[in-house]
């Protein structure tokens, strides 16, 4: 049967994996306990996006989505460390100044954190004001305005990057072919 003769169903996930399990049709999904499952969750990054600007949540949440990523949203420091406390993510888009906590304390609170999420601060804020963050926490920084095309490169490459660190080593990816 090819794709296209497939019922259209409403499916809770975009990935072929998820359109080929009914656990994770309707809505109210299962949890997933099968071997795809476990095997799709390792391999796709999940990214907690946190700014107070709601317009950029929603275009890097869009911009997550369109990638493959799994992408949550925090519009301040305190409702991201709620979010982190009850969910792993590999990825954090930080914006510096928001009101209740700023990035700055939700960085210092991950300084200690294992495991560690990658955290890409995304900034309007002067040089002066963000060159001593500390690298051991902070992958990258990106000036607002942003270029979407570059945000989008270095996330991608940033997500792959932490999908290939965990897949195991004896698993080698197989290379897709090109038309």
């Amino acid at each position: 049967m090819v794709e296209s003769e497939l019922p259209k169903l409403k499916v809770a996930g975009s990935s072929p994996v998820a359109r080929s399990n009914p656990q994770m049709m309707g809505s109210d999904p299962k949890p997933c306990t099968d071997f795809a499952c476990r095997y799709r969750d390792l391999m796709t990054p999940r990214i907690l996006i946190v700014d107070d600007d709601s317009s950029i949540r929603t275009l890097l949440s869009v911009v997550a989505s369109r990638s493959g990523v799994e992408s949550e949203v925090a519009s301040d420091g305190v409702e991201a460390m709620q979010k982190l406390e009850a969910a792993a993510y590999d990825v954090i888009v930080l914006d510096l100044s928001m009101p209740r906590m700023n990035g700055y304390d939700v960085i210092a609170q991950l300084r200690n954190r294992n495991p560690r999420p990658v955290v890409i601060v995304l900034t309007a804020l002067p040089r002066t004001q963000f060159i001593g963050l500390d690298p051991e926490v902070v992958h990258c920084i990106i000036r607002k305005p942003f270029d979407l095309g570059t945000f989008m490169a270095l996330f991608v490459a940033t997500a792959a990057d932490i999908c290939a660190a965990r897949r195991p080593a004896n698993v080698v990816a197989f290379p897709q072919q090109t038309a």
